[in-house]
Protein backbone atom coordinates (compact mmCIF):
# COMPACT_ATOMS: atom_id res chain seq x y z
CA UNK A 1 0.00 0.00 0.00
CA UNK A 2 1.03 3.43 -0.70
CA UNK A 3 0.64 6.58 1.75
CA UNK A 4 0.62 9.97 0.85
CA UNK A 5 4.18 11.43 1.87
CA UNK A 6 4.12 13.63 5.26
CA UNK A 7 6.93 15.70 6.38
CA UNK A 8 7.34 16.04 9.80
CA UNK A 9 9.41 18.76 11.26
CA UNK A 10 10.27 19.86 7.86
CA UNK A 11 9.51 23.22 7.16
CA UNK A 12 9.26 23.64 3.55
CA UNK A 13 9.15 20.94 1.48
CA UNK A 14 10.07 20.80 -2.21
CA UNK A 15 7.32 21.94 -4.89
CA UNK A 16 7.63 18.66 -6.52
CA UNK A 17 6.76 16.79 -2.93
CA UNK A 18 3.74 18.87 -3.10
CA UNK A 19 2.86 17.57 -6.62
CA UNK A 20 3.52 14.22 -5.58
CA UNK A 21 1.28 14.27 -2.41
CA UNK A 22 -1.61 15.59 -4.43
CA UNK A 23 -1.88 14.48 -7.74
CA UNK A 24 -0.38 10.85 -7.30
CA UNK A 25 -1.68 7.36 -5.80
CA UNK A 26 -4.44 8.46 -3.22
CA UNK A 27 -3.65 12.49 -3.47
CA UNK A 28 -6.52 14.79 -2.96
CA UNK A 29 -6.10 16.06 -6.53
CA UNK A 30 -5.86 12.71 -8.42
CA UNK A 31 -8.63 12.46 -10.69
CA UNK A 32 -10.63 10.04 -9.07
CA UNK A 33 -10.58 11.83 -5.49
CA UNK A 34 -11.62 15.19 -7.47
CA UNK A 35 -14.19 13.49 -9.16
CA UNK A 36 -15.41 12.15 -5.79
CA UNK A 37 -15.11 15.81 -4.20
CA UNK A 38 -17.08 17.14 -7.68
CA UNK A 39 -19.81 14.97 -7.68
CA UNK A 40 -20.51 15.46 -3.51
CA UNK A 41 -20.67 19.17 -4.50
CA UNK A 42 -22.77 18.89 -7.79
CA UNK A 43 -25.23 16.63 -5.43
CA UNK A 44 -25.53 19.83 -2.95
CA UNK A 45 -25.62 22.52 -6.18
CA UNK A 46 -28.12 20.74 -8.56
CA UNK A 47 -31.26 20.78 -6.33
CA UNK A 48 -30.74 24.72 -6.70
CA UNK A 49 -30.05 25.01 -10.10
CA UNK A 50 -33.31 25.35 -11.17
CA UNK A 51 -34.81 28.11 -9.32
CA UNK A 52 -31.19 29.97 -9.98
CA UNK A 53 -31.78 29.69 -13.55
CA UNK A 54 -35.64 30.93 -13.58
CA UNK A 55 -34.28 34.01 -11.23
CA UNK A 56 -31.60 34.81 -13.74
CA UNK A 57 -32.82 33.71 -16.88
CA UNK A 58 -32.94 36.76 -18.92
CA UNK A 59 -32.13 39.74 -16.83
CA UNK A 60 -30.45 41.79 -19.82
CA UNK A 61 -34.00 41.38 -21.77
CA UNK A 62 -36.38 41.89 -18.63
CA UNK A 63 -33.82 44.97 -17.81
CA UNK A 64 -34.06 46.63 -21.25
CA UNK A 65 -38.24 45.82 -21.57
CA UNK A 66 -38.36 47.34 -18.12
CA UNK A 67 -36.42 50.29 -19.08
CA UNK A 68 -37.81 51.00 -22.46
CA UNK A 69 -41.52 50.14 -21.42
CA UNK A 70 -41.49 47.57 -24.56
CA UNK A 71 -42.66 44.31 -24.79
CA UNK A 72 -40.55 41.41 -23.04
CA UNK A 73 -39.23 39.09 -25.34
CA UNK A 74 -38.27 35.38 -24.60
CA UNK A 75 -35.16 34.61 -26.07
CA UNK A 76 -34.62 30.95 -26.35
CA UNK A 77 -30.96 30.78 -26.35
CA UNK A 78 -30.60 32.81 -23.05
CA UNK A 79 -33.66 31.64 -21.17
CA UNK A 80 -34.05 30.35 -17.58
CA UNK A 81 -34.71 26.66 -19.16
CA UNK A 82 -32.13 26.82 -21.76
CA UNK A 83 -29.63 27.84 -18.82
CA UNK A 84 -30.35 24.93 -16.11
CA UNK A 85 -30.53 22.78 -19.29
CA UNK A 86 -26.99 23.22 -20.32
CA UNK A 87 -26.17 22.87 -16.54
CA UNK A 88 -26.05 18.53 -17.01
CA UNK A 89 -24.17 19.06 -20.35
CA UNK A 90 -21.27 21.78 -18.32
CA UNK A 91 -21.16 18.64 -15.08
CA UNK A 92 -20.55 16.17 -17.80
CA UNK A 93 -18.21 18.17 -19.81
CA UNK A 94 -15.85 18.63 -16.58
CA UNK A 95 -16.28 14.93 -15.29
CA UNK A 96 -15.03 13.12 -18.62
CA UNK A 97 -13.03 15.48 -20.33
CA UNK A 98 -11.69 18.38 -17.91
CA UNK A 99 -11.02 16.70 -14.27
CA UNK A 100 -9.38 13.03 -16.36
CA UNK A 101 -6.75 15.18 -17.66
CA UNK A 102 -5.56 17.97 -15.29
CA UNK A 103 -3.45 16.16 -12.93
CA UNK A 104 -1.15 16.11 -16.67
CA UNK A 105 -1.82 19.02 -17.45
CA UNK A 106 -0.35 20.59 -13.93
CA UNK A 107 2.54 18.56 -14.37
CA UNK A 108 3.85 19.96 -17.86
CA UNK A 109 3.07 23.25 -16.19
CA UNK A 110 5.17 22.55 -13.37
CA UNK A 111 7.79 20.88 -16.06
CA UNK A 112 7.66 24.22 -18.06
CA UNK A 113 8.69 26.35 -15.35
CA UNK A 114 11.24 24.34 -13.79
CA UNK A 115 9.48 23.02 -10.64
CA UNK A 116 9.35 19.13 -11.30
CA UNK A 117 12.51 17.46 -12.48
CA UNK A 118 12.70 15.70 -16.10
CA UNK A 119 13.18 12.39 -14.18
CA UNK A 120 12.21 8.87 -14.21
CA UNK A 121 9.40 7.94 -11.65
CA UNK A 122 10.08 5.09 -8.50
CA UNK A 123 8.73 1.68 -10.26
CA UNK A 124 8.18 -0.23 -7.29
CA UNK A 125 7.48 -4.14 -7.45
CA UNK A 126 6.37 -6.14 -4.59
CA UNK A 127 7.21 -9.95 -4.17
CA UNK A 128 5.63 -11.91 -1.57
CA UNK A 129 7.53 -14.97 -1.18
CA UNK A 130 7.15 -15.49 3.12
CA UNK A 131 8.11 -12.36 3.43
CA UNK A 132 7.77 -8.89 1.69
CA UNK A 133 10.34 -8.39 -0.51
CA UNK A 134 10.67 -4.54 -2.21
CA UNK A 135 12.39 -4.06 -5.52
CA UNK A 136 12.70 -0.61 -6.73
CA UNK A 137 13.34 0.74 -10.46
CA UNK A 138 14.32 4.28 -11.99
CA UNK A 139 15.90 3.72 -14.92
CA UNK A 140 19.28 3.49 -13.81
CA UNK A 141 19.16 6.30 -11.87
CA UNK A 142 20.32 6.19 -7.91
CA UNK A 143 17.83 5.42 -5.57
CA UNK A 144 18.44 6.80 -1.76
CA UNK A 145 15.94 4.94 0.79
CA UNK A 146 15.38 4.77 4.43
CA UNK A 147 13.00 1.99 6.09
CA UNK A 148 11.65 4.13 8.80
CA UNK A 149 9.58 6.79 6.69
CA UNK A 150 11.79 9.10 7.13
CA UNK A 151 13.05 11.21 3.75
CA UNK A 152 16.02 10.44 2.84
CA UNK A 153 16.86 13.86 1.62
CA UNK A 154 17.59 16.05 4.58
CA UNK A 155 16.29 20.02 4.46
CA UNK A 156 19.06 21.41 2.35
CA UNK A 157 19.30 18.97 0.15
CA UNK A 158 22.40 16.65 1.42
CA UNK A 159 21.96 13.17 2.42
CA UNK A 160 20.59 12.09 5.39
CA UNK A 161 22.94 9.80 7.99
CA UNK A 162 21.05 7.16 7.68
CA UNK A 163 19.92 7.01 4.23
CA UNK A 164 21.27 3.83 1.97
CA UNK A 165 21.89 3.77 -2.41
CA UNK A 166 19.40 1.19 -3.27
CA UNK A 167 20.98 -2.04 -4.85
CA UNK A 168 19.06 -4.78 -4.04
CA UNK A 169 15.42 -6.32 -3.14
CA UNK A 170 14.26 -5.08 0.47
CA UNK A 171 12.87 -6.90 3.00
CA UNK A 172 10.71 -5.99 5.08
CA UNK A 173 8.73 -6.38 8.88
CA UNK A 174 5.51 -5.39 9.62
CA UNK A 175 5.54 -1.52 10.48
CA UNK A 176 8.46 -0.34 8.43
CA UNK A 177 7.94 2.04 5.87
CA UNK A 178 10.57 2.59 2.86
CA UNK A 179 10.96 6.50 2.26
CA UNK A 180 12.63 6.69 -1.31
CA UNK A 181 14.10 9.49 -3.77
CA UNK A 182 15.67 9.56 -7.06
CA UNK A 183 19.35 11.59 -7.14
CA UNK A 184 21.04 13.19 -10.04
CA UNK A 185 24.03 14.98 -9.48
CA UNK A 186 22.09 17.58 -6.86
CA UNK A 187 18.94 17.13 -7.65
CA UNK A 188 16.16 15.07 -6.07
CA UNK A 189 13.09 13.53 -7.67
CA UNK A 190 10.37 13.66 -5.86
CA UNK A 191 9.78 11.41 -2.16
CA UNK A 192 8.03 7.97 -2.49
CA UNK A 193 7.06 6.16 1.20
CA UNK A 194 5.89 3.14 0.35
CA UNK A 195 4.56 0.30 2.89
Amino acid sequence: MVRPATFPGKPNPLPLDRHAICHREQGVLTPQHVTQLFDRRIAEIEPASFAEAARWGNPRKTYEAALRGSEWRLEKRNSGVAKHASWPREVARTRNEYIPQRSAVVLEQLFGRGLYPDRPEIEELWLEEGERRLELSAQSVAIYYTKDGQDPRMYGGRVRADARLYDQPLTLVDGEAVACRIRTGDEWGPLRILE
